[in-house]
């Protein structure tokens, strides 16, 4: 399954409220909400049609988040579905999670992109112009450690697989006041650059996936 028909299959399902989105390119999957979308990214080019009441910040996700413009959107209600596929360094997607978070409850549900590289020329730090998803996949590793409250769902989508996270919790500080250590924990130049067999088990089919999220753990 393509992951775009699994985020399709996430709309059709909650048909969320708000759906926030940090990395959204040509708008393909911003296009699937509709309601309210809000979308940050300091180089979009939109070529897929996009809900009545979108909202899109042309900036970098820790410029935005500095500001008050998405409470701005928001008002009072909160984010109820997050796809994160920023910049594809381990520690901007970490900054996303974090802030993403406190805009959420314990009914939002955040999906990661990116986190199941197929070589190790995908996983590299640095883009060199193929396909690139970065070292985002250490943030299974990292919320598994630090973050035990919440609950992962790894999907075997294509092309590079996703991570579902739920029962979110906007008041906690388990990453936020460990950032820096958990920074150089997992920048350490001597850690692979793929992922293990032990997370790599982890993942299930889409359909599988499906059926999880919103279930008690």
């Amino acid at each position: 399954m393509h992951y775009l028909k699994f985020l399709k299959a996430l709309h059709d399902r909650f048909d969320p409220e708000v759906y926030f989105e940090i990395g959204v390119r040509r708008g393909a999957s911003m296009t699937l909400a509709r309601r309210t979308a809000i979308g940050v990214d300091p180089s979009y080019l939109i070529e897929n049609p996009l809900c009545e009441d979108a909202h899109l910040f042309q900036e970098k996700s820790d410029d935005f988040f500095a500001t008050k413009k998405l409470s701005d959107v928001l008002g009072s209600r909160k984010i109820d579905l997050a796809f994160i596929d920023g910049w594809h360094n381990f520690e901007f997607a970490l900054r996303d999670f974090i802030n993403t978070e406190s805009y959420c409850n314990r009914r939002s549900i955040v999906v990661f992109d990116d986190v199941r590289p197929r070589s190790e020329s995908e996983a590299v730090r640095q883009p060199h112009g193929g396909a690139w998803t970065g070292d985002v996949w250490r943030i299974v590793d990292c919320l598994t450690k630090y973050r035990p409250d919440l609950k992962l769902t790894l999907a075997a989508t294509n092309p590079t697989g996703l991570l579902i996270v739920e029962e979110l919790d906007p008041a906690s500080k388990g990453l936020s006041s460990r950032y820096k250590e958990i920074e150089v924990e997992y920048l350490d130049p001597t850690l692979p650059l793929m992922p293990g067999p032990e997370l790599l088990s982890r993942f299930i089919t889409p359909e599988a996936a499906l059926l999880s999220i919103g279930q008690a753990r």
